[in-house]
């Protein structure tokens, strides 16, 4: 085969339609998607919604509180027993000897001593020489207003006390915009960041090898020389091990007046901190729930407690971040189209979730906060743009394709709506009595009129006569309310029309129940008017089916159509009585070749009558004849669509065997008179 036949034969090889449709309008929807689901990401729109998911997090991640930190509460009762705050730092320095004394690793300090005690200079050197002589006491440092307006300061303890103390912490805790404590810098300070957090000061003095490398997000703009500027460095978000009273905890006066036993803060690490209402040292946190603060002391031992343990919650970096949300988005891109329509909003539902379990998975097991927000409103506003845009596309390929049915002819129609009606009611009134119709629609207007009067008689005087032959009036309802069609019938003593006449004329009327047509006035009518058009396509479908089969089944002749493939996909009952089948459906299973072996051909044979049909696409008109004397004629044309393409062939078979018959007898008729004739002339 030369290159032009093999690119024709190309051009004849149907083209596989796409399993999947990827339009480009849907591309362009995700790429929208995507770019409002960054700018979400990287803005503050959903930042409440982020935290409110981050929040919920945290408080179904619990830990238990470790056994060795304790608290020492400035709490109600010590108020009332000891007096008003602050207390004479006497009582500070016998707290920090009971819990030296006591085998304590560590403790905090978590009050400011910015200031000498002016009544009682006695009180600050017990002070100093406890923290001295303890050797393990951590104090804070606090950034600070002097006064409203002014610049910030650092407060420290007061020198001598900053000097005895094993080592100083910041205690700033960062603020979000919603008022909620979620993070803490792990370094800070004016200028520079030098100062620790307290719990990081702690972990040094009790470890100062282990903690040189910092969990956290660097400062990328670290501001070095300027003391105006509070500088912070290694950010991370606080991990709380459970709500407010989480850890261990007793009261300041039972640890100051022996009445809590000192076994229980041997090598303990003791924070003491204020925790009564009204001393202002509470924060909300995530944890907290309405209503209750946590007390700072709290939340440095929640940090404390994370650090050790490894666990420092870093936000995702914003490339990161920016990659899973893009991924996330195109999981819709690519699953939608391969999905059925049933089936993507169960997967929508399970792309929410996932994006959820996705944001718990990262924060529980690698410690990074991912804000999946900004995906999710992408998810969300994914499904009803896909089922908008699949609806806009189906409605698109609907009308289509009603627009194409409409353009093409009707295989067969029964009623022509070209042809006037008094066309086909002259025909009828050939076969059925009737004298005039009347034609109207359901407002009760006439649309057609007819009449077949017969001569009227004659007057004496040769006149025609004024009066008309009775009738009888009969109104046929048009299906749907669409009408009635009055006919006239003759009173002349004939009698009335039979049942099949009157099935007649009322399938003659269902002719004019065509639905009126509309233009749609909104989105949801022009929905209904299609799938109204698509319902009544597919009727006229099964109704033209119903007409070929009963047309085929009521035919004389047998008829089958064969595929290319050798296949009977189309037989009538006369073929399949002819061929000695017991039905059609016996017929259709087999092939060809099964037919072949039974009917055998006068002349030729079955492969080259083939080859003709299907090759060469020739007509044929053969004779064969069946095991049991049934001759047949045998006609086989190509069956091609209007594209000229090869789809098989198509056999009809017509019993010939009495025609056949009569020809033998009328041969044998013609040889005996024939002898006959010849014999006298032999006798001469």
């Amino acid at each position: 085969m030369d290159a032009t036949g093999a690119a024709a034969e190309a051009d004849k090889t149907p083209v596989k339609r796409r399993s999947v449709w990827l339009p480009t309008s849907w591309g362009v929807i995700s790429l929208l998607l995507a770019g409002l689901s960054l700018a979400l990401l990287h803005t503050d729109w959903l930042w409440r919604w982020d935290q409110l998911l981050y929040d919920s997090q945290l408080k179904f991640w619990s830990r238990p509180a470790p056994d060795d930190i304790l608290i020492v509460a400035i709490d109600t009762p010590s108020l009332s027993r000891i007096g008003r705050w602050p207390w004479n730092r006497h009582n500070h320095a016998l707290l920090i000897e009971r819990l030296t004394e006591a085998g304590a690793q560590a403790i905090v300090l978590d009050i400011l001593f910015a200031e000498a005690e002016s009544r009682s200079p006695d009180a600050d050197r017990s002070l100093v020489d406890a923290v001295a002589a303890s050797g393990r006491v951590i104090l804070p440092v606090v950034f600070e207003q002097s006064a409203p307006g002014q610049l910030l300061v650092e407060t420290l303890p007061m020198p001598a006390l900053a000097t005895a103390a094993a080592a100083l912490g910041h205690v700033h805790i960062d603020l979000d915009p919603d008022g909620i404590a979620r993070r803490v810098h792990l370094m800070e300070g004016l200028g520079k960041p030098r100062w620790p957090s307290l719990s990081l000061a702690l972990l040094r003095m009790l470890d100062a090898g282990a903690w040189q490398q910092l969990p956290g997000v660097r400062n990328p703009n670290l501001t070095i020389g300027t003391e105006e500027n509070i500088v912070r460095d290694y950010q991370i978000l606080l991990p709380f091990a459970g709500p407010p009273g989480h850890f261990s905890r007793i009261s300041y006066v039972d640890a100051l007046n022996g009445t809590a036993e000192a076994e229980i803060f041997r090598d303990k690490i003791v924070l003491v901190g204020a925790t009564a209402t009204g001393l202002g040292d509470a924060l909300p946190t995530p944890v907290s729930g309405w209503n209750q603060p946590m007390a700072g002391v709290e939340i440095n031992a929640n940090l404390l407690d994370a650090l050790r343990r490894g666990i420092a919650i870093e936000p995702i970096e914003a490339r990161w971040g920016s990659a899973l949300t893009l991924f996330i988005l195109l999981l819709p891109y690519l699953i939608y189209p391969r999905l059925k329509p049933r089936y993507v909003l169960m997967t929508s539902a399970s792309m929410l979730l996932v994006t959820l379990l996705l944001s718990a998975l990262l924060l529980h097991v690698l410690q990074l906060w991912f804000p999946p927000v900004s995906a999710l409103v992408g998810l969300l506003l994914g499904y009803p743009l896909w089922s908008l845009l699949r609806l806009e596309h189906t409605v698109r390929y609907f009308e289509q394709e009603l627009e194409r049915l409409h353009a093409e002819p009707r295989a067969v129609s029964f009623y022509n709506e070209s042809v006037a009606a008094a066309n086909s009611l002259s025909f009828l009134q050939r076969i059925i009595p009737f004298n005039g119709w009347v034609l109207r629609d359901a407002s009760g207007i006439t649309v057609g009129t007819g009449s077949r009067r017969a001569a009227a008689p004659q007057a004496n005087d040769g006149s025609a006569a004024v009066s008309s032959p009775p009738v009888d009036l009969l109104r046929l309802a048009i299906p749907g309310d669409r009408g009635t069609l009055e006919l006239e019938l003759p009173r002349n003593g004939q009698p009335p029309l039979s049942g099949e006449a009157m099935n007649l004329l009322h399938e003659f009327a269902r002719q004019f129940a065509s639905p009126a047509r509309s233009e749609p006035r909104n989105t949801v009518e022009l929905i209904e008017r299609q799938i109204q058009q698509v319902q009544l396509a597919v009727a006229d479908m099964r109704s033209m089916r119903g007409l070929i089969m009963d047309t085929l089944r009521q035919m004389l002749d047998g008829v089958l159509v064969i595929n290319p493939g050798g296949q009977v996909v189309l037989a009538n009952s006369q073929a399949a009585r002819l061929l000695g089948f017991e039905s059609e459906a016996s017929l259709t299973d087999c092939g060809v070749l099964q037919i072949t072996g039974v009917l055998e051909l006068s002349a030729g044979n079955w492969d080259q009558a083939l080859h003709s049909v299907l090759v060469e696409q020739a007509t044929l008109s053969l004779e064969g004849e069946m095991p049991g004397g049934v001759e047949l004629l045998i006609q086989m044309s190509p069956l091609s669509l209007t594209q000229g393409n090869l789809h098989g062939m198509i056999l009809i078979l017509s019993d010939i065997t009495k025609l056949k018959q009569s020809e033998r007898k009328r041969a044998q008729a013609i040889n005996f008179l024939s002898h006959d004739l010849r014999s006298p002339i032999t006798s001469l």
